[in-house]
């Protein structure tokens, strides 16, 4: 089964949908699916304190960008976001408002319930992290963090989804959310395309056919021959109809161009 997930900035309580589709089957079918997704209180909220933990541990998945898998949160979760660099990148430093390219994955952490992860739909999470386009304990949290970096916080409701939860991720109001982030990259408004020189001879490079005689290359265009308008036609037809209307008017009654013209004459004497 392929599976596709939209991420939307939604007010908390809501969810993005992730489509399902079969491919066997023609049509697609959606289901919820959560994001980490702005809360709506969380906007107003005062900056968090950072902290060192609690926080629970990653047992299976522990390499920089594999599918983690992370055990239950053991006693209370701190009131405040607790952030632990797992594995320390050495890409660029990510800054509030810049954007990231990451996997990660979301769970509960009094259940250890995974809600969402982007490993298994093999597609990185691109997002700003600004207010209103992700929750607030992400912009806290990895800000200061370089590319290349492994991530692991607990983010308690006031910079989550808020007192309302999201009861169709399995969210409370109460809840603490564990995240992992694998920080791909992180790029901004100024950031330009970077790449590495290579050997004229490497393969990966496009191939591109050289002309040695001075002449150009053929063309492989196939012209089609100019179409005659219509309106060229008609336009040709109405100035001569005009022409022979306009020589007619100029003729005199007698004769147009040594044509003799008629007269009453020839009747009359028919009449006889």
């Amino acid at each position: 089964m392929r599976r596709r997930s939209v991420l939307l900035a939604v007010p908390a309580g809501l969810v993005t949908l992730a489509g399902c589709g079969d491919e066997k089957s023609d049509t697609a079918k959606t289901k919820p699916s959560t994001s980490p997704s702005p809360s709506a209180s969380a906007s107003s909220a005062p900056p968090p304190k950072i902290v060192d933990g609690p926080l629970p541990a990653i047992t299976a998945g522990t390499k920089f960008d594999e599918k983690p898998t992370v055990a239950k949160g053991s006693g209370d979760p701190s009131k405040d976001v607790a952030v632990k660099t797992v594995i320390a990148g050495s890409g660029k430093t990510v800054a509030e408002n810049d954007y990231i390219q990451a996997n990660y994955l979301g769970q509960v952490w009094d259940t250890a319930k995974v809600f969402d992860n982007s490993y298994d739909r093999k597609t990185p999470l691109v997002i700003q992290l600004a207010q209103g386009s992700i929750i607030d304990g992400w912009r806290y949290a990895l800000a200061g963090k370089k590319a290349g970096s492994r991530v692991l916080m607990s983010v308690p409701p006031t910079w989550g989804y808020g007192k309302q939860g999201n009861s169709q991720a399995g969210i409370k109001g109460t809840d603490t959310l564990v995240f992992v982030v694998d920080i791909q990259n992180t790029f901004n408004a100024k950031s330009s395309a970077q790449g590495k020189d290579v050997a004229q001879g490497d393969a990966k490079l496009p191939k591109v056919g050289t002309n040695t005689d001075g002449k150009a290359p053929p063309s492989t265009y196939r012209r089609r021959p100019p179409r005659r308008s219509s309106w060229r036609t008609t336009s040709s037809r109405a100035t001569a109809t005009w022409s022979r209307r306009t020589a007619a008017s100029s003729c005199s009654t007698r004769a147009c161009s040594g044509t003799p013209a008629r007269s009453s004459t020839p009747r009359t004497a028919a009449r006889r």
